[in-house]
């Protein structure tokens, strides 16, 4: 008899069960800076693709709402974007993801 079971993998095993968590991200900033890159990075270097004008992680976020970062699948939630220093000052922005993790695995 052979079994099939639809389940991902990753480098500890097949996975069987998934959590939730979340994180915040704040732009600018070199977390910032190191998640796009992060992003960008999983998609391979395909020149001439939407992700070829993303240069800040707002603009991936306009681009898609789901993406990996370190093999971890990141759903982008909301944002908040605050002025800082007054009128006429840069914006900061809080940018806020669903991470999906492994929480268990079949290990061989």
């Amino acid at each position: 008899n052979v079994i099939h079971l639809a389940l991902h993998s990753d480098a500890q095993g097949l996975v069987l069960g998934w959590m939730h968590d979340m994180v915040a991200v704040a732009e600018p900033g070199r977390e910032a800076r190191s998640f796009l890159g992060g992003a960008l990075a999983g998609r391979g270097s395909r020149r001439g693709g939407q992700f070829d004008t993303c240069n800040s992680v707002q603009d991936l976020c306009k681009a898609t709402d789901r993406f990996e970062v370190d093999g971890v699948l990141h759903t982008y939630i909301s944002q908040h974007t605050q002025m800082m220093g007054g009128p006429g000052g840069s914006p900061a922005v809080a940018l806020l993801f669903q991470r999906t993790v492994p929480c268990a695995h079949l290990t061989p």
